[in-house]
């Protein structure tokens, strides 16, 4: 994650900048702030900050970093994982929670919902996980 803009970058688009890591349109971008900053301290050091004609000089604009490529549609591989990933975490807290069951009291409800909410759990987060990478 890009500690300037906060958007999530590969290796491929990865720059340091005193130490810390960020994406490479962040860095271009205060590069080139950095480089305007520079030019208009350079101007008004040589008396050059006003026009010949009495105008006020217009502040340049810093650049805008460049937009982040949208992320590449991965079809159905997300879900697939995540189903992957939830049919034992359902197979296991059945097992658990009948286990369990068995030693203290449950309620009749709990064995289902323990078993879908974990699986559910599960799933959401793989799926997050591998829609993001």
């Amino acid at each position: 994650m890009c500690l300037f803009c906060g958007h999530a970058f590969c290796l491929n688009h990865r720059g340091e900048r005193g130490g810390v890591a960020a994406c490479v349109p962040c860095l271009e971008a205060e590069a080139a702030r950095a480089a305007a900053a520079a030019r208009r301290s350079t101007a008004v050091a040589a008396g050059a900050d006003a026009p010949a004609s009495g105008a006020p000089a217009a502040a340049a604009a810093p650049a805008a970093p460049r937009p982040h490529a949208a992320p590449a549609d991965k079809g159905w591989r997300p879900v697939g994982w995540a189903l992957v990933a939830a049919a034992p975490t359902g197979a296991y807290l059945y097992w658990l929670l009948g286990w369990l069951a068995a030693r203290h009291p449950l309620p009749a409800w709990g064995l289902p919902v323990g078993v879908a909410a974990g699986a559910a759990f599960a799933f959401v987060g793989v799926w997050a996980i591998v829609k993001s990478r």
